[in-house]
């Protein structure tokens, strides 16, 4: 249950960090990184979102 839990604010934090990240910074006027590091993103929020439904 514990894990559970911090799996859950992780999510939250991820979800926060990168919307964050997309609404500063368009991905068309980022620097490769910063683009990759949102795709990076995107995908942990992801399988959080799989990790939640289980």
């Amino acid at each position: 249950m514990e894990l559970f839990i911090i799996y859950f604010f992780l999510c939250i934090f991820n979800v926060i960090l990168y919307l964050f990240l997309f609404l500063h910074i368009q991905c068309l006027g980022a620097q490769w990184i910063e683009c990759s590091m949102f795709i990076a993103g995107v995908v942990a929020v992801i399988l959080c979102i799989l990790l939640l439904r289980q």
